[in-house]
C-alpha cells in the first residue's frame, strides 16, 4: 500500500495487522501498529480508520491501563456514533466491561 500511495489501504492493513498481533498475544507490537495507523488516519482525516485504531489501542491497554483504554474507547465511540456504524456496539460493550466503568 505504501509503494502505490494508498494511504487509506495502509491504515486498514496496519489496523488489521495490529489486530492479528493482539489476538496472538503480542500486544506491544499491536499497540505500535495501531499508533501508526492512528497517526496516518489523523493526517489524512480517515475517521473510520481513526476509530478502528482507537478501538484497538483500547484493547491493547485494558490489562495495564484501564483508564487509558477507556479514553481510547470513548474516542472511538464518538466517531462511530457520528458515522452511525455497528462497531459502536462493540465499543459500548468494551466500555461496560472496563474496570473503570464501575468507578
Amino acid at each position: 500500500m505504501r509503494e502505490v500511495g494508498d494511504r487509506h489501504g495502509e491504515c486498514t492493513v496496519l489496523n488489521d495487522l495490529a489486530h492479528t498481533h493482539r489476538v496472538s498475544g503480542d500486544r506491544e507490537q499491536a499497540f505500535n501498529l495501531h499508533r501508526q495507523a492512528l497517526t496516518l488516519a489523523d493526517r489524512h482525516d480517515y475517521i473510520y480508520r481513526q476509530a478502528g485504531a482507537y478501538t484497538g489501542l483500547g484493547h491493547c491497554l485494558i490489562d495495564r491501563d484501564p483508564a487509558a483504554a477507556r479514553q481510547h474507547w470513548q474516542q472511538a465511540l464518538t466517531i462511530y456514533r457520528q458515522i452511525d456504524v455497528p462497531q459502536q456496539n462493540e465499543v459500548e460493550a468494551a466500555l461496560r466491561r472496563c474496570p473503570e466503568a464501575t468507578r
